[in-house]
């Protein structure tokens, strides 16, 4: 996969995952970031944690009362 496509996989996932009112702002933020020199897989990885970040506090939220 070319830096350039797996950048824009990376930015699709982040606008469409549910992370929170601030979404726009984190991927902004990182798109500046890229822009400035940081390297395509520094981003995938960023982007990367922000989802990983929001699906656990989704589950911590709302997966537990759902387990018991």
């Amino acid at each position: 996969m070319k830096p350039t496509a797996s950048v824009a996989l990376a930015t699709w996932l982040l606008e469409h995952f549910p992370l929170g009112p601030n979404r726009e702002a984190l991927s902004g933020d990182l798109l500046e970031e890229l822009r400035r020199g940081r390297s395509p897989g520094w981003y995938r990885r960023e982007v990367a944690s922000a989802i990983g970040i929001g699906v656990l506090t989704k589950f911590r939220n709302y997966g537990q009362p759902l387990l018991f």
